[in-house]
C-alpha cells in the first residue's frame, strides 16, 4: 500500500469511516480502500460472518459445483489487505444523533463519523410465528447462514421451497440435483428424494419474460419437480420433537391446504432488518433504507446504503445481485469524497439486465428483455463470469509501501480529509510527529476521564493504589504482569485477550485472582478516535476481568506507534503457600495434561503474512479468549502435583522448566513421592492438540518470531526420540523432527493452555472433568518419567506415537 512521507501531516487517523455489513458492494469498496488509502481516516469493519458468499454461485455451491472455498470470500484477508479493523459482531442498534453503532456482543458503542449500510435482507416469514423458533425452517437470507445451514439439509428426503422466483427456482432445482447425487453415491434410490416449489402467485418467475416462464415450467416437469400454484403460506408447523429425520411438518395455506415438508426453505420477497426501525433513517414501506442517487441517506447525511437493505427513490430496482455489485464503484468514491470535502456523483443504475439462471445439471437459462434460451454454453459462460468477479475479491495484490523522493519532505498541505475534519484535526496530526515521550505522552485527562466513567471504573487521586492485604489467617498473595502489542484489529477482541493472558499466571499458581493495574499504549489519532479505541479496549478488558472475579483499580495510559497492553493481576491464595500449585513437584509416572490446543504464533505469523483463512483464525481467537480459571479447577480437584500456563517458551519451553523445577529427592508440597533422579518427559506428537491451520502454517515455512529462539534455548533438551527410547534412552527419529507438529512444540502460544502433571490413576477423569467443562481440546499428551542416572535428566524425549511402555498413562484418554 502506498504511504505519503511528509514531514508535517503524517497519516494520523482523525476521521473514522464504519462499514455494517460484508456485502458485495462493501467487498468492492474495501477493496479499492487497500488500493487507494484515504488518509487521515480510521476504517472498521463490523460483520456478522467473516466468510461472505457470493450470491451469483450459492446455487452452483449447493449443487455440487464449487466448493465452499471458491464462492465465498474470506472479509479477514481483505481487512488485512486494507489496514481495515474488523470487528466480527452484529450490529444490533443506531444512533444518528450521536453517531453511535450498538452490537449484539454488548461491547461499548462504536463511533462513526461516515457509516455505510450493506446488510442485505432477509424473506419475509408469516407473521404468526418465529422462524428462529423452527427447526426445520431455513431462510435463504442471510446468505451466509443458508449456506451454513446446507450441512443438515442434506439428510432430507421432502423439501419444500416456498417462493416461485428465480432464486427458489434455482435453488430448487440445485437441491435436487445433488440430494440425488448423494443419495447415488450412498447406494440409495434418487428417486426418493422429492422437492416442491410454494409459490403464491399463479406462475414461477412472474417477473421475467413468458418464454422463461414456459422453458421453467417444462424443465421442473422433466425433473418431476413439484409445483404449488396459487398458495399462499400462513403457519408452519415443525416436524413432531423426538421425531426421526424423516418426519415431517406441514405448511399451512390460505385455502386450507396442508403442504408436508421435512425441511422448507423460505424464498420469497425480501424483508429489511427490525433494528433499522428504530434508526430514525428515513425507510420505505417495506422498511428498506431511502437513499439518493449518491446512495446516501435522504434524511441523514453522512450515512449510505447499498444492497438488498437499501431503496433507491429515483430508480427503484429489483432485489438482485447485479445491482448490489455495480453499486460497489459509486459507493467507494462518494465515500472517498465525502471524506475529502468534495462534491459526490450522481448514480443511475440501469434498468434492464441479462439474466442466467442455472438449472442444477451446468445448463443455465438465459433471459433479456423477451428472449429466452437454454444451453449447457449459458452455464459455461456464467461460470467464466462468477469466477473471474470473485477473483477480483480472492487473489488480492501485493502493495509494497512507496517512498516518494526527497522533493516530499518539503511542507504540503494537509490531505483532504483530514481538512475537511476542520482546524483540530489540521492541528492534531501536524503535532504528530512532534509528540513528547514519557509523562508527556500519556492520553489526556479528559479522554481518560470520560472513557473510565462511561465504563464504570472509579478513577481515584493517589498515586498507587491501596489494597487490603488478606485477612484470612495465613493467606498468601501472589503477584504477575504482562504486556503486548495488539495482533488483532478489534480492540475490543484484543482487550479481552490481554486480560485473559496476564490472568492465566494468577490460575496457572491455583490462586484467585483479585485485583488489576493496566498500562495501555494508544496509536496517535485526533481526540475522538483515540477516545473510541481507549473505550473499546478497556471495556473487553474488564468484561475479562469481572468474569474472573478482578477488579481494574488503576493503571496508566499514553499514546505510541501501536496498540498495546499490559496487566499486573494481583492474587490471593487463601490456603497460603502449600496450597498453590506451582512448577516443581512433578512425580515419576504422573501424566502431562494439556487444556487447549497449540498453534496461536504459527496461525498469528500466517495472519501477518495475509496466509491465513478464516477457518483457521477464528478457532485461535476463540481458544485465546477461553479462560483457564475453570481449568485450574479441575485440575486442583484432580490431585494435579506442577502446572504452569504455556505461553512464550511454548509446550517444550514451559515443560523443561517444570522438570528444572521438581528437583530430585525434594519434598513435593503436593504430597508427590520424591525422586531420587532427575525427571524426563515424554510426549506423543499423535496425542498433541494442534489448532486448525497450524501444521499447514509450518508445513510451509510460516513460524512466530519467536520460535527460532525457543528452539535454541531448548537445544539438547528436546529429543525427537525412537519410539524404543522412550523413557530415557538417546534413539534419535529424524522422521519426529521433520513432523510439523514438533516445531509446534516450541510455538509461542498466546493466552494458552495449563500444562500440568496429575497422577496417572486420574488421568482419565481429569480429561473428562476438563472437557465438560468446555475445553474440547483438553488431552493427555505425554508422562512423567524418571531418569537412568544423573547425567541424563530433564530431558523431553518427543516420539510419534504412544507404543513404549512408559507412554501408557498417554493411552488413558482412549
Amino acid at each position: 500500500m502506498q504511504t505519503s512521507r511528509c514531514t508535517e501531516f503524517p497519516d494520523v487517523l482523525v476521521r473514522s469511516l464504519v462499514f455494517i455489513g460484508g456485502g458485495h458492494a462493501h467487498v468492492h469498496a474495501l477493496k479499492m480502500i487497500g488500493m487507494n488509502p484515504i488518509p487521515g481516516v480510521q476504517v472498521t469493519l463490523i460483520t456478522r460472518d467473516v466468510d461472505t458468499p457470493y450470491s451469483g454461485m450459492l446455487p452452483g455451491h449447493i449443487a455440487g459445483h464449487y466448493t465452499k472455498e471458491e464462492c465465498h470470500i474470506d472479509l479477514r484477508k481483505m481487512a488485512r489487505f486494507a489496514d481495515v479493523g474488523l470487528v466480527h459482531t452484529e450490529a444490533v442498534g443506531l444512533d444518528t444523533n450521536k453517531r453511535l453503532i450498538h452490537c449484539k456482543d454488548g461491547r461499548p458503542p462504536i463511533r462513526y463519523d461516515v457509516l455505510s449500510i450493506d446488510i442485505g435482507s432477509t424473506p419475509k416469514f408469516v407473521e404468526s410465528r418465529n422462524p428462529m423458533e423452527l427447526k426445520r425452517v431455513t431462510r435463504v437470507k442471510p446468505i451466509d447462514s443458508f449456506s451454513a445451514r446446507w450441512d443438515s439439509i442434506v439428510e432430507r428426503v421432502l423439501v419444500v421451497v416456498v417462493g416461485g422466483g428465480a432464486g427458489g427456482v434455482e435453488l430448487a432445482l440445485a437441491m435436487q440435483y445433488r440430494l440425488k447425487e448423494l443419495f447415488r453415491e450412498a447406494g440409495r434410490d434418487p428417486d426418493m428424494v422429492v422437492v416442491e416449489i410454494v409459490n403464491r402467485g399463479e406462475v414461477v418467475l412472474s417477473s421475467h419474460n413468458r418464454r422463461v416462464q414456459q422453458t421453467f415450467k417444462r424443465v421442473l416437469s422433466e425433473r418431476k419437480v413439484g409445483v404449488h400454484t396459487g398458495k399462499e403460506v400462513v403457519d408452519v408447523r415443525d416436524p413432531p420433537e423426538g421425531g426421526e429425520s424423516g418426519g415431517t411438518g406441514s405448511l399451512v395455506c390460505t385455502d386450507g391446504t396442508e403442504i408436508p415438508f421435512s425441511e422448507a426453505i423460505w424464498c420469497t420477497n425480501s424483508g429489511a432488518a427490525k433494528w433499522l426501525l428504530d434508526t430514525g433513517l428515513a425507510l420505505n414501506e417495506h422498511g428498506f433504507i431511502e437513499v439518493n442517487d449518491f446512495l446516501e441517506s435522504t434524511n441523514t447525511p453522512g450515512v449510505f446504503a447499498v444492497g438488498d437493505c437499501a431503496h433507491m427513490v429515483n430508480h427503484p430496482r429489483p432485489k438482485a445481485g447485479v445491482f448490489a455489485v455495480r453499486q460497489g464503484p459509486p459507493l467507494a468514491e462518494n465515500l472517498r469524497r465525502m471524506l475529502e470535502g468534495r462534491a459526490m456523483k450522481g448514480f443511475k443504475p440501469q434498468k434492464a439486465f441479462l439474466g442466467l439462471i442455472s438449472t442444477g445439471d451446468e445448463t443455465a437459462v438465459l433471459s433479456w428483455r423477451g428472449l429466452a434460451w437454454e444451453s449447457s454454453r449459458l452455464w459455461t459462460f456464467k461460470d467464466f463470469i462468477d469466477r473471474k468477479w470473485m477473483k477480483k475479491y480472492k487473489e488480492l495484490p501485493l502493495m509494497d509501501d512507496v517512498g516518494k523522493d526527497s522533493s516530499s519532505l518539503r511542507p504540503t498541505p494537509p490531505p483532504r480529509a483530514v481538512a475537511a475534519a476542520g482546524p483540530a484535526a489540521v492541528e492534531a496530526v501536524q503535532n504528530a510527529s512532534m509528540r513528547c515521550g514519557g509523562c508527556g505522552s500519556k492520553v489526556g485527562a479528559g479522554v481518560l476521564g470520560r472513557v473510565l466513567s462511561r465504563l464504570g471504573v472509579a478513577g481515584g487521586l493517589d498515586d498507587a493504589a491501596v489494597v487490603a492485604p488478606p485477612s484470612e489467617p495465613g493467606a498468601v498473595t501472589v503477584h504477575t504482569v504482562d504486556f503486548f502489542r495488539s495482533f488483532v484489529s478489534d480492540p475490543f477482541v484484543f482487550g479481552q485477550i490481554a486480560a485473559n493472558h496476564a490472568l492465566s499466571d494468577v490460575h496457572a499458581m491455583g490462586a484467585d485472582p483479585s485485583t488489576a493495574l493496566a498500562i495501555a499504549t494508544i496509536p496517535f489519532g485526533g481526540e475522538a478516535q483515540v477516545e473510541g479505541t481507549l473505550e473499546q479496549l478497556l471495556a473487553g478488558a474488564l468484561k475479562t476481568l469481572k468474569e474472573a472475579g478482578c477488579s481494574l483499580v488503576g493503571g496508566h495510559t499514553c499514546e505510541g506507534a501501536d496498540l498495546a497492553l499490559g496487566l499486573s493481576v494481583n492474587g490471593v491464595a487463601r490456603g497460603g503457600a502449600r496450597s498453590l500449585l506451582t512448577k516443581g513437584g512433578a512425580a515419576p509416572g504422573d501424566a502431562l495434561v494439556l487444556t487447549k490446543a497449540v498453534g496461536t504464533g504459527a496461525i498469528l505469523a500466517a495472519e501477518m503474512r495475509g496466509r491465513a483463512t478464516s477457518p483457521w483464525l477464528q478457532p485461535a481467537v476463540r481458544s485465546m479468549l477461553q479462560s483457564n480459571g475453570p481449568a485450574a479447577t479441575v485440575l486442583r480437584d484432580h490431585g494435579a502435583r506442577a502446572c504452569t500456563d504455556v505461553t512464550g517458551f511454548g509446550v517444550a519451553g514451559h515443560l523443561a522448566e517444570m522438570l528444572r523445577g521438581s528437583p530430585e529427592g525434594a519434598a513435593s508440597p503436593n504430597d508427590a513421592p520424591p525422586s531420587s533422579l532427575p525427571l524426563n518427559a515424554e510426549l506423543s506428537l499423535q496425542l498433541l492438540p494442534v489448532l486448525s491451520g497450524a501444521v499447514e502454517a509450518v508445513g510451509a515455512g510460516i513460524v512466530s518470531s519467536l520460535q527460532g529462539q525457543n528452539e535454541r534455548d531448548n537445544e539438547g533438551a528436546v529429543v525427537a526420540a525412537a519410539a524404543a527410547a522412550a523413557g530415557g534412552g538417546d534413539a534419535v527419529d529424524p522422521g519426529v523432527g521433520k513432523d510439523p507438529r514438533f516445531r509446534l512444540l516450541f510455538d509461542p502460544q498466546t493466552a494458552g493452555g495449563l500444562l500440568a502433571s496429575v497422577p496417572r490413576d486420574r488421568a482419565v477423569a481429569c480429561v473428562s472433568a476438563l472437557r465438560q467443562a468446555g475445553y474440547e481440546a483438553a488431552a493427555v499428551i505425554g508422562s512423567v518419567t524418571e531418569a537412568r542416572h544423573e547425567g541424563e535428566g530433564r530431558r523431553i524425549h518427543v516420539v510419534s506415537a504412544t507404543t513404549a511402555p512408559a507412554a501408557a498413562p498417554m493411552d488413558l484418554t482412549k
